[in-house]
């Protein structure tokens, strides 16, 4: 099977995103650094898929608010909308269904889902034995219709649907593998609740500008300034008895001169 896996392309699909992050262990080595689920995802690939959505959930803290049918990676078509048919209010029956009517596509949104959440770049093993997968799995098809019409063809055909199956247990295995260690390594590094991307949330200031309860300033302050600094806002005091009030100068407007004059008595001997 890995010689078959050769003539497969690793590259990730015309048009995806590169992300910054590398898996810590590859798809091809999950086997090796966590053999029990490794095994588990192979001989029970329903029960596998639906533990390894609730774990990545888990580590974000959103279970079960936070379920979607395929995790929103197919996308809406007809009735099936992901987000809108009420899973979250049934997160455990929707698992349940969604991992053994659908398991190659609820794992696989898993392994994209914790793809995404920690920006891990694609794995070209990952790329190759989908694609080898996807192939065995049609000629396996072709070969089951023929051997309706062809009686001859129906042992070959029992083999080819065998040798399927055993691929596609196998990619179910090392993918539960591969995420579970993922997961595993995020949460024992601090890492496991999402974090979104520096810069991402809008209004987001430097630490230092927020210091000491100070109000950060805001982008519009500079408008109607040449050199783009807003006015400094003056500390004001009561006014004295008999005395006129200032006016108020408003940030973005050009301070008023007009009808203000400074209070002639000075502030007392020891200062404020």
């Amino acid at each position: 099977m890995a010689c078959c896996l050769v003539c497969f392309s690793g590259e990730p699909i015309e048009g995806e995103a590169r992300r910054p992050n590398q898996w810590q262990v590859p798809l091809k080595e999950g086997c090796s650094k966590d053999p029990c689920h490794c095994c588990f995802g192979f001989w029970c690939a329903e029960c596998a898929a639906m533990k390894l959505r609730k774990k990545s959930l888990d580590a974000r803290g959103e279970w079960p608010a936070g379920y979607k049918c395929c995790q929103g990676v197919i996308p809406a078509c007809a009735c099936f909308k992901p987000g809108e048919m009420g899973e979250a209010d049934n997160a455990c029956c929707c698992l349940c269904l969604e991992a053994w009517c659908c398991t190659g596509i609820s794992t696989s949104s898993t392994y994209i889902f914790v793809m995404e959440t920690y920006q891990l770049d694609n794995d070209p093993c990952y790329n190759k034995f989908v694609r080898f997968n996807n192939c065995i799995q049609i000629l396996a098809c072709f070969c089951t219709i023929a051997s309706i019409f062809i009686s001859d063809l129906r042992e070959a055909a029992q083999c080819v649907r065998l040798i399927a199956d055993f691929v596609f247990r196998t990619l179910m295995g090392c993918i539960n593998a591969q995420v579970n260690f993922e997961i595993d390594y995020q949460l024992q590094r601090g890492g496991g609740a999402y974090k979104p991307v520096a810069g991402a949330v809008a209004g987001a200031y430097p630490p230092q500008q927020n210091m000491g309860g100070q109000v950060p300033p805001q982008p519009h302050y500079a408008q109607g300034y040449p050199q783009g600094a807003p006015p400094q806002k003056q500390q004001q005091y009561p006014p004295q008895q008999g005395q006129q009030a200032p006016p108020v100068v408003a940030y973005g407007q050009p301070p008023v001169q007009q009808g203000y004059q400074p209070p002639q008595q000075g502030y007392p001997a020891g200062g404020v």
